[in-house]
């Protein structure tokens, strides 16, 4: 079962805000009390206090701005590495990570480096054979 907060989520708006006016963001209050004890005068307080919890609509939409441009810019820099990856799997392991790493991606793409061997036959009579490493990244969002 989903966590619910405490109370009741209420939209937020403007004071004197229209009703056809669009909400800023929601939120709920998290009622707490306290207590605290005062050596001096041997006497207990407490007092009652209200924690407000809130998403604001713009605030959030800015962030999924900033990662969708985080992602795309991250996106053509790893088909930029895929289309020259080099023959050295460590270094291109390390290039990925440097790339997820430089634009805050990394807790949302999966990176998956394939290398494939190709032989090619290049005598009939020496039997001697070429061989090609590919290097290929994939990526996938999750």
């Amino acid at each position: 079962m989903a966590n619910l907060p405490p109370t009741e989520v209420r939209e937020i708006t403007v004071e004197d805000a229209e009703e056809t006016d669009p909400a800023l963001g929601q939120g709920f209050e998290v009622p707490l009390g306290s207590l605290w004890w005062d050596d001096n005068n041997q006497q207990w307080h407490r007092w009652s206090e209200r924690w407000l919890a809130v998403c604001s609509y713009a605030l959030r939409s800015r962030q999924i701005k900033g990662l969708s441009k985080r992602l795309v810019k991250a996106e053509l820099a790893l088909e930029k590495l895929a289309a020259r990856p080099g023959k050295d799997a460590n270094i291109l392991d390390k290039k990925v990570g440097e790339i997820l790493q430089r634009y805050r991606v990394t807790q949302y793409l999966v990176v998956k480096i394939n290398s494939k061997i190709n032989y090619r036959h290049l005598q009939k009579i020496k039997k001697l054979y070429l061989l090609y490493v590919i290097m290929e990244v994939t990526y996938q969002f999750f």
